[in-house]
């Protein structure tokens, strides 16, 4: 969290993220152009710009893959949230090397010719009838020009000037991004080379990508069907000897709004699972120094009145809690953003009564 923006708000865990990717690049680099140069058939002219044109493309394609994986593998195991911290400097990285890659394509096969490059790499096929021979270079250009947009957006003011919701929603264009790529590949160097290996590659990552998705998509079908039950509007969440001091417990209200219910030092407090940033769920953070931390990127919030601390002003909506019999309750209305609800006091020494549903 920052009070102005900069171009890069640097910390120590940015510094250590973006060195690993960008060591992972550089070796990945070297280490494909080395196999390349040694593994070229002999019966083919050599060309150190072809070996480049792949290590950028096929980097670019690892690392989008990555991407679109770190999201769905952070919901399913909260080991891997760490990636999601940095994760925009690694879509921005997976841009430049796309972009490497279509400038040497657009170089090397069309700048030698008495047409513009542009317009040669447009019209150099116009069999769109025919699977083996399509143009696939526009797929390609249509997924440089999507991931380049994301890439120039990803910064907070657009996403504090844009709004959480209309941010979010363009970078699901990433989606478009990987399908293009996908098509790209498929109707180029897959129909290009004989080697099976490409078409097992691009196998498993389709297929790792949809199932990690799947499984995410059931994980969290499966808290939404949970039921809970209802006294006089109030949703009962469980036991609170349930409760992790310092963490939460989400419910779903019958409106379909997530509610992260925090145990912590005052008592209990409940919240909008939906962080004010790019709606990380907050239940699945926890409290540090006192404040609700989002697992995604950090920010944080009061329980008791949902703001961020001074001088930060960001703020998501409360709501009531209260404890009967040792049982937690949440009024499933909520009370507006940035609300002061006084947490409800639980007793230490009474807390015996275990939890058996809603956990």
């Amino acid at each position: 969290m920052s009070t102005q923006y900069f171009p890069v708000h640097w910390n120590k865990q940015k510094k250590y993220y973006d060195f690993i990717a960008l060591a992972f690049i550089v070796i990945y680099l070297a280490a494909y152009s080395v196999f390349s140069t040694i593994t070229f058939p002999k019966d083919q002219q050599f060309s150190s710009i072809i070996i480049l044109i792949r290590a950028f493309g096929s980097c670019s394609l690892i690392l989008l893959h990555i991407i679109l994986l770190i999201g769905p593998l952070a919901r399913l195991n909260s080991i891997f949230a760490v990636l999601l911290y940095n994760r925009r400097h690694l879509g921005v990285m997976t841009a430049f090397l796309a972009l490497f890659h279509g400038a040497l394509v657009t170089f090397f096969y069309h700048s030698f010719g008495s047409i513009n490059p542009f317009l040669s790499l447009l019209t150099s096929s116009s069999e769109y009838t025919s699977f083996t021979s399509f143009p696939f270079e526009l797929f390609g250009l249509l997924a440089l020009f999507v991931l380049l947009v994301l890439a120039s957006i990803s910064h907070d003011f657009w996403q504090k000037n844009l709004g959480r919701d209309v941010w979010k929603s363009i970078h699901m264009g990433i989606y478009f991004v990987y399908a293009f790529v996908v098509i790209h590949v498929a109707l180029g160097v897959m129909q290009s080379e004989q080697d099976f290996i490409y078409v097992w590659i691009m196998g498993v990552g389709v297929t790792a990508v949809i199932s990690a998705h799947l499984l995410t998509f059931w994980k969290e079908h499966s808290k939404d069907k949970q039921i809970f039950n209802q006294k006089d509007n109030w949703l009962q969440v469980c036991d609170v000897s349930n409760f992790t001091m310092n963490k939460a417990k989400m419910v779903k209200a019958p409106t379909g709004e997530r509610i992260a219910v925090f145990k912590h030092e005052k008592g209990f407090s409940a919240v909008t699972d939906l962080c004010a940033h790019q709606g990380g769920p907050l239940s699945e953070g926890r409290v540090i120094d006192g404040c609700i931390t989002c697992p995604w990127h950090g920010w944080q919030y009061r329980p008791e009145d949902g703001q961020s601390p001074p001088p930060f002003k960001e703020k998501v909506a409360t709501y009531k809690t209260k404890i009967e019999n040792n049982m937690v309750y949440v009024f499933y209305q909520p009370e507006g953003e940035g609300v002061y609800i006084d947490p409800s006091s639980f007793d230490k020494e009474n807390i015996t009564k275990p939890c058996l549903k809603n956990t």
